[in-house]
């Protein structure tokens, strides 16, 4: 647990990580707070492992990310097969934004992020750039013999940093 003195110019008051480790599992909560006692930020999660796979889940309550309340589904998951595949139903919402990685047909997954408000989400992080854009990106990981191919795109319109207008971004992803 961290705490910030009132009189520092940080707005963040306390900010910690809880958790516990029992044999195979590590649970997690991560928090932030301002000094208006608004959350910055809080995730709780549970990673888990054997000899061949690692699991994470969210778990209860909701997630508080960038000062906004988020949505999860209920039975959410991510699983690595060491080596094999990966497998996933995450879907993160707030509004129109959304965070999701879900399984494709072929044993990989596909990452879908949209709306994400960059200066916004950065504004719990007490050292973060004075960067503004909207994020999106759809990103596929496919298993292959050797390692996971990856195809997708990445964008951000309206990028700008100290309130100064850079413009707009797209990349196109490409690993075979």
């Amino acid at each position: 647990r961290l705490a910030n003195l009132p009189a520092n110019s940080l707005d963040i008051a306390t900010a910690g990580l809880r958790g516990k480790w029992n044999a195979n599992l590590l649970d997690m909560d991560c928090y932030e707070t301002n000094q208006k006692g608004e959350t910055g930020f809080r995730f709780n999660s549970r990673l888990s492992y054997t000899d061949s796979l690692i699991s994470y889940m969210y778990l209860p309550p909701e997630p508080v990310l960038g000062f906004e309340q988020w949505h999860i589904n209920p039975d959410n998951y991510i699983t690595y097969r060491f080596g094999r595949s990966i497998s996933a139903d995450f879907r993160l919402t707030s509004g129109n934004k959304k965070f999701m990685v879900v399984s494709t047909s072929d044993n990989g997954v596909q990452f879908s992020l949209s709306g994400i408000d960059i200066g916004a989400s950065l504004k719990a992080l007490p050292f973060a750039p004075p960067v503004d854009g909207v994020l999106a990106a759809e990103v596929t990981l496919s298993p292959s013999k050797v390692h996971f191919n990856t195809q997708g795109k990445l964008s951000v319109d309206s990028l700008g940093y100290d309130h100064v207008p850079i413009g707009d971004v797209d990349l196109s992803l490409s690993h075979l």
